[in-house]
């Protein structure tokens, strides 16, 4: 199934590359750290992928919606956050988090996610 997500998470995963590459992420998959989401419109065309993991935090498991890309949101993310519930509370895991531009808020805050911070980010010279 790699071969279908990597044109929807091309994007999203190449917004880091200096932390990370599909090669990572696929290597995680492999080994158990991501599971791979393939998101269908009605079991045909493939519209989307999605790469979560679970986090364990010193007080608490957490469910992580790493990367998302695809086509269609408006008609699947209702359904796709409803199955992602389930999953991180089978689990264990306390809480859902993830990480992206604030445009999802559009999305998340009729589902309950409020923003809780913003990831600020710079690269340090050796010199």
């Amino acid at each position: 199934m790699w071969s279908f997500a990597v044109p929807h998470l091309k994007k999203a995963v190449s917004l880091s590359p200096h932390k990370i590459a599909m090669s990572d992420v696929l290597e995680g998959a492999n080994q158990g750290i991501y599971t791979i989401w393939i998101v269908t419109e009605n079991n045909k065309e493939i519209v989307a992928a999605i790469a979560t993991r679970v986090v364990e935090y010193a007080r608490c498991k957490a469910f992580a919606i790493e990367f998302v890309g695809g086509s269609k949101m408006p008609k699947w993310i209702d359904t796709i956050l409803d199955t992602l519930d389930k999953v991180a509370i089978h689990n264990g895991c306390r809480h859902v988090e993830g990480y992206g531009r604030g445009a999802w808020m559009k999305y998340l805050e009729k589902r309950g996610y409020k923003a809780t911070y913003t990831t600020f980010e710079k690269e340090l010279n050796d010199g």
